[in-house]
């Protein structure tokens, strides 16, 4: 065995930028991702989570009790005054026979699983409020207003992104109803990647308005429907959020009850889009009328280590492998080694020829020759922290020079 010193130039580190798809259709008030079916376990559904959902660990699958859970030790016990401690954060304690107290609480922090995500839709109105006379109204969305700032940053983009009147546009998303579908960031990571979403409208299956941000800026555009070429909403990439404030009708053909058991039907608009995505609004049976498809591409980065690791000539050709020496051809010993009480010494042991031969019963003469299985990377301390292996082993002559390259994902 021998080891080598990796140089500077033979560690680099790149990223790989990669955009995963994701595809979500809505209907009948449940969600499907990635045109996956909702399994059903024996206890619960497949994966521990509601329909819809995706497991972030995918532990407890289909676990109905003794459920694993996460927990760590109670970083409170680490402070060796715990008298001043717990008092400072008004926890309950105890004198003990020192002076100290401890805590009586439980020394663990624990945290259910399994834990969850989807895509959600909020329904958002205005509501009245009071000016501090409490005489005067005035009339807010509290959803959007809370997004104004952050709609403002993509402002440059596209003057959709102002939610209060700016130039031709004269609506004010801080006060009207808009639609929001919420995308959690494990569905997307990074950021959306523009020009990539695509909102489909159906009504008893039939497609009857799209749209889309055909112009990478943000605008989602109707595509199809009643009024191809409207502007119906923007994307917020980073944040994850498409919102939605036109309310045209797209179809006053097909009635469907949007919001409880016996509402009013409505036509068919962008403010609908999406209902019974975990809205926690009631839905009428005609819910099933209508259905919803959304994709888009996400934005992934993955930092690769790599190391390019030599095997020059006349070197890793011994092995301390049992296997490398011919144990039936011992020769001569080595040194005798004594004690008080014992003495031991050691055959000779001749290398294995492993050299083939074209001929039969014909022995080729003899060659170191090793085969390399896996590598072994050790820190600057001499600690082995990672094992590589290879797929096949690679046959080490003696004139033989080669570079194996390992990647790592960090």
């Amino acid at each position: 065995m021998a080891n080598v010193t990796l140089k500077p130039d033979d560690i680099f580190i790149n990223r790989i930028k990669t955009h995963p798809e994701r595809r979500f259709f809505i209907y009948n008030s449940e969600v499907y991702v990635d045109n996956n079916p909702n399994v059903s376990g024996s206890n619960t559904t497949e994966l521990s989570v509601p329909a819809g959902y995706i497991s972030l660990y995918e532990l407890n699958i289909d676990r109905a009790s003794d459920k694993i859970y996460l927990f760590t030790d109670d970083p409170r016990y680490k402070f060796a005054d715990k008298k001043n401690f717990n008092r400072m954060v008004g926890l309950p304690h105890r004198s003990t026979t020192d002076g100290n107290d401890f805590v009586v609480s439980d020394p663990q922090i624990t945290s259910s699983l399994p834990m969850s995500a989807s895509i959600s839709r909020i329904y958002s109105t205005s509501e009245t409020n009071y000016f501090s006379d409490l005489v005067t109204t005035y009339e807010i969305n509290k959803y959007t207003s809370a997004l104004r700032a952050s709609a403002e940053n993509y402002i440059n983009l596209s003057p959709h992104y102002s939610f209060t009147p700016i130039g031709n546009l004269t609506r004010d998303l801080t006060k009207t109803t808009c639609n929001l579908i919420n995308i959690p960031t494990i569905f997307y990571e990074s950021t959306i990647k523009k020009k990539s979403v695509k909102l489909s409208y159906y009504i008893t299956g039939s497609l009857i308005a799209e749209c889309s941000d055909t112009r990478s800026n943000g605008e989602l555009v109707e595509t199809t429907g009643s009024n191809v070429g409207s502007v119906v909403g923007v994307v917020l990439y980073d944040e994850g959020l498409i919102v939605l404030s036109a309310s045209y009708d797209l179809d006053s053909s097909n009635g469907v009850i949007y919001s409880g058991a016996s509402g009013t039907a409505a036509s068919a608009s962008w403010l609908y889009y999406g209902a019974g995505a975990e809205d926690n609004i009631t839905h009428h049976t005609s819910i099933a009328s209508a259905s919803y498809g959304l994709e888009y591409q996400g934005t992934s980065y993955t930092n690769v280590l790599t190391m390019l690791c030599h095997f020059p000539k006349g070197a890793f050709n011994h092995s301390n492998n049992p296997t490398f020496v011919d144990k039936n051809a011992a020769s001569g010993s080595l040194a005798t080694i004594n004690t008080s009480s014992y003495s031991y010494q050691e055959p000779r042991h001749k290398i294995k020829n492993i050299v083939s031969s074209s001929y039969s019963g014909y022995d080729e003469d003899f060659e170191r020759v090793t085969y390399i299985s896996k590598i072994g990377i050790y820190d600057e301390d001499g600690e082995l922290i990672m094992i590589a292996s290879l797929a096949n082993p690679l046959r080490k002559r003696e004139q033989d020079e080669f570079t194996v390259k390992l990647t790592y994902d960090i």
